[in-house]
């Protein structure tokens, strides 16, 4: 403990240099391990099952790829009844005017939870090297596919905290899952007045460095 002061200063948060996700992967060796009882070359063993996992998914591209939605109760939308720019956006979005709209509270995909008033990342902004947000304002559902009505928001990385500090824009957009940038919904700090998201994966667009 008299050395945990100072690591910090040395390598900044901690959590940059966690090992659980390596851990987590190596879990599912050491599961195998057990299953497959044979020490003669496990390391020739282990990687020949990893890639006969990973070829079998991916030959089932339509069921590897196939969403799992839970919906909670919904409410239909009469779309005329939607702002200009909403509906703009959500026919840009590819939703059907004559087929029926839900609108839900919140919504799991892939055993992920999104609610309103949650955070996705969308986009990176060129200029600064920032990630562009998305915060969650209502969620439509049409045919069961997730659309996230997202307002627009800026951010800048404070150091400090190892967080986004948010801006809030008059913009809006209509993102679906396959859209965003990081599917993972991020839920906000206060701090202040101010309101902050910490990312939990490392995000890059790939457009930036290409």
């Amino acid at each position: 403990m008299l050395h945990y002061p100072r690591y910090p200063e040395l390598y900044g948060p901690l959590r940059w240099c966690w090992c659980m996700r390596f851990e987590a992967k190596h879990y599912y060796f050491t599961r195998l391990t057990r299953v497959v009882n044979n020490y003669k070359n496990i390391c020739y063993t282990l990687a020949q099952r990893h890639q006969m996992q990973l070829a079998y998914r991916l030959a089932t591209d339509d069921a590897f790829l196939e969403h799992t939605v839970s919906i909670s109760s919904t409410v239909d939308v009469d779309i005329n009844y939607l702002s200009d720019c909403v509906v703009e956006a959500l026919v840009h979005s590819n939703i059907s005017r004559l087929e029926t709209l839900h609108q839900c509270k919140f919504v799991s995909v892939n055993g992920l939870t999104y609610r309103c008033r949650m955070y996705v990342v969308i986009d990176f902004d060129s200029n600064s090297d920032t990630p562009v947000f998305g915060r969650i304002d209502n969620i439509f559902i049409q045919q069961m596919k997730v659309h996230f009505l997202l307002r627009i928001c800026k951010s800048s990385y404070d150091s400090h905290l190892s967080a986004y500090r948010l801006f809030v824009t008059d913009d809006i957009a209509v993102r679906n899952i396959e859209q965003l940038l990081d599917c993972y919904p991020l839920s906000v700090y206060v701090v202040g007045m101010s309101r902050f998201v910490v990312l939990k994966n490392f995000v890059y667009c790939h457009s930036l460095f290409t």
